[in-house]
């Protein structure tokens, strides 16, 4: 298949995934108590610097040089999710929180995202996992903590954050158009977003605290 006609087929897929977050688990999280939300914004503080910056990064050195213009996206992309990860430490840190990401500590359901997005050896992999699944899945989380939170932190998070989304959903499907080309990797592509997919669906379907709070934790 044309990479450009399978970079839609991706995308579409990806919206499909997003949809079946939000039905099968988003719109059944119930309102989150104080220390929830705490919590919560720790976890996004920490997946915003393993997930958002690390990815970035280890694509524009995965990258051909010839390919400057892909580099240069995934550079603001990089700057725009370490500003993500000062968001959500500022959020945390107001609620008087530990905020310090030297302290805390990620148990298996975190640390099982970063080894599923970042294990990969060719950006188009890295690209599919994050910007072509993980940017999907964070959109509609947002989405969701917004209805959540007090309109302050509301404000923040779509205004700092939420706004950025797209742009990183945009330069995943480049990649793909530029390096999806045979249909071994479309194939490999597939498998892995699906398999992404429902790991995130599996980790959030627990019980609210069981993934979030005892699996994050603060240093002592």
């Amino acid at each position: 298949m044309d990479s450009r006609e399978f970079a839609k087929r991706i995308l579409a897929r990806a919206t499909e995934n997003a949809e079946k977050m939000k039905e099968t688990v988003l719109e059944r999280t119930p309102t989150l108590s104080e220390d929830e939300i705490t919590a919560t914004f720790q976890s996004h503080e920490w997946r915003e610097y393993y997930l958002g910056v690390f990815c970035p990064a280890k694509m524009i050195t995965l990258i051909s040089p010839e390919d400057l213009d892909l580099k240069l996206l995934l550079t603001q992309q990089l700057v725009e999710e370490y500003h993500h990860y000062q968001v959500f430490a500022k959020l945390v840190a107001d609620r008087g929180a530990e905020s310090d990401l030297t302290r805390f500590k990620a148990g298996p359901a975190h640390n099982g995202m970063l080894e599923k997005t970042l294990s990969w050896d060719h950006p188009v992999y890295i690209a599919a996992a994050s910007n072509l699944t993980g940017e999907f899945i964070l959109a509609a989380c947002m989405e969701k903590l917004v209805t959540l939170v007090d309109k302050e932190s509301a404000r923040v998070i779509e205004e700092e954050v939420m706004a950025h989304e797209g742009n990183h959903i945009h330069t995943g499907r480049l990649i793909l158009e530029r390096y999806a080309t045979t249909p071994e990797i479309q194939e490999k592509v597939e498998g892995l977003i699906e398999d992404r997919t429902n790991h995130f669906i599996a980790s959030y379907s627990k019980p609210y605290m069981e993934f979030i709070g005892p699996d994050f934790n603060g240093a002592s």
